[in-house]
């Protein structure tokens, strides 16, 4: 759930403030993995980070990004992940201060784990 009480930052080329919810990814294979997300809330986008994700310049390490402009649900992308990396995704909105429940479904070779940043 995106809620008024997450942490929130400027999308990089947009104004406004935006909600996000970032978590760190892991797995322990090396292989093809496919991120799914779906939402509530109307436009949402999804992004992945190698490393850290740093809200000041979000386009720093970023690995690849979906968004469901194109109304395709549940929308997302597949990447190849690193047994021997940390990832973060990170989930947030198209309109400022927008909030709502959503879902990321991640299939691949092995299981990922998902920890909430701080």
């Amino acid at each position: 759930m995106l809620t008024t009480s997450d942490r929130n930052y400027t999308r990089y080329g947009c104004l406004g403030t935006f909600y996000y919810r970032a978590l760190q990814l892991r797995t322990a294979t090396t292989g093809k993995y496919t991120f799914q997300s779906s939402s509530e809330i109307h436009h949402t986008f999804i992004y992945l980070y190698q490393g850290n994700f740093y809200p000041n310049d979000p386009q720093y390490n970023i690995v690849i990004q979906g968004d469901d402009s194109s109304e395709n649900y549940p929308f997302g992308f597949t990447v190849i992940l690193r047994s021997d990396l940390t990832y973060v995704l990170v989930f947030t909105t198209f309109s400022p201060l927008a909030t709502g429940a959503f879902n990321i479904i991640i299939k691949g070779p092995d299981f990922v784990d998902m920890i909430p940043t701080i």
